[in-house]
C-alpha cells in the first residue's frame, strides 16, 4: 500500500453480502494496487458495517453513513410491493441496495456512526423515483428522509454524498433551498450522475461535483442521455471515480461483479474522451477526492 493513492474509488460497497467470500482479499489487491476506497451507506445496517470495515486499516478504507432513498417508507400499496422485492442478481444495474425493507431515520444512532473519524460524508441519501421501471409514490417521504440527512450533515459540517434518479428537478430544489446549511467549499458529490447538461450546469453553480462510474464506458441507449458527452463538459476539478461497486461493472467486465480495481477502466474512458493521458486523470481525479473528502483528516 502506498502513502500517496494512485486512484481512489469514491463510492464503492464492499460490506454487501457479494463479497462475504472474499473481502479481505479485495480489499488487499485493491490497496496494494494504491487505489483506496470509500464504502458508502445505504441504510444503518450498511453505514455500520462500512465504517466497521474502514476500522481494520489505517488508511485506504473509508466510509460514509447515510440511508438510501429506496429505504423510506412507501406511501400506497402498489409501491410497497415493488419496493420489498428479494434483493436483485442484476448487477448490471443499480437500483437495489442491500436487504430490502423500510427504516426510520434514527438520528441519534446516524449521529454517532457520522461522527466516527472514519466517516467522510453523509450519505447516499437522496431522491429515488423509480424501480424496476416503474415509478414510485413515496416523494414526500424521501424528502423528509433527505432533508434529515441534510441537518446532520451541517450538524456534522461534512459534505453529501447523493443518489438522484429521475428526480433531479425535486433534487435540485432542495438543495437551493437548502444550500446554506451545507459547507461553502464542498457541499457534497452526486454520485453516479445521470442528470441532463442543464442539470450538470445548475448543481456546478451549487458547488457541487460528480462521481462517474462503469456507465460511461457503455455504449447509449436511444433516448438516454450520453453520460460521456457530459464528462466532458464537466470541468476537471468536478469530477471523481467511482464503481458502485458490486453494480455497473465497466466494459470489458460487463456483467460481472464489480470490485473497485475496475475503476481504472472508468479513468481510462475520461483519459479519451477528455484527451488527456491516464496518468493525468488519475492525478485530478485523486487530488479531487482526497479534497472533497477531506481524507488526511481522516486516517486514524
Amino acid at each position: 500500500m502506498t502513502k500517496e493513492p494512485k486512484y481512489i474509488d469514491t463510492h464503492a460497497h464492499l460490506q454487501f453480502s457479494n463479497f462475504d467470500g472474499d473481502r479481505e482479499e479485495v480489499i488487499e489487491r485493491t490497496l496494494n494496487f494504491g487505489m483506496w476506497v470509500v464504502n458508502s451507506g445505504s441504510n444503518s445496517k450498511t453505514s455500520k458495517k462500512a465504517i466497521e470495515i474502514a476500522e481494520n486499516y489505517k488508511e485506504g478504507v473509508y466510509a460514509t453513513v447515510g440511508i438510501h432513498p429506496s429505504h423510506a417508507k412507501i406511501s400506497n400499496l402498489k409501491s410497497q410491493n415493488l419496493k420489498l422485492q428479494p434483493k436483485t442478481d442484476n448487477l448490471d444495474n443499480n437500483e437495489i441496495t442491500e436487504e430490502s425493507g423500510v427504516e426510520d431515520f434514527d438520528g441519534e444512532k446516524m449521529r454517532m456512526l457520522a461522527a466516527h473519524p472514519k466517516c467522510v460524508a453523509i450519505g447516499e441519501c437522496g431522491l429515488e423515483y423509480f424501480s424496476s421501471g416503474e415509478a414510485i409514490d413515496n416523494s414526500n417521504e424521501q424528502e423528509e428522509m433527505f432533508l434529515q440527512h441534510i441537518e446532520l450533515a451541517s450538524e456534522i459540517k461534512k459534505p453529501l454524498v447523493i443518489h438522484c434518479r429521475n428526480a433531479y428537478a425535486d433534487t435540485i430544489r432542495i438543495l437551493k433551498e437548502n444550500r446554506n446549511k451545507l459547507l461553502d467549499d464542498r457541499p457534497g458529490v452526486m454520485h453516479f450522475f445521470s442528470g441532463t447538461e442543464g442539470d450538470m450546469y445548475e448543481l456546478l453553480d451549487l458547488g457541487f461535483i460528480f462521481s462517474f462510474g462503469g456507465a460511461i464506458t457503455f455504449s447509449p441507449k436511444k433516448g438516454q442521455e450520453d453520460i460521456a458527452g457530459l464528462v466532458y463538459k464537466a470541468p476537471f476539478e468536478a469530477i471523481m471515480l467511482e464503481t458502485d461497486c458490486p453494480f455497473v461493472a465497466p466494459v470489458p467486465y460487463r456483467g460481472k461483479r464489480n470490485e473497485p480495481l475496475y475503476a481504472i477502466e472508468t479513468a481510462k474512458k475520461i483519459a479519451e474522451i477528455k484527451n488527456m493521458s491516464l496518468e493525468e486523470v488519475a492525478d485530478i481525479t485523486t487530488g479531487n477526492a482526497l479534497r472533497f473528502f477531506a481524507i488526511g483528516d481522516a486516517t486514524r
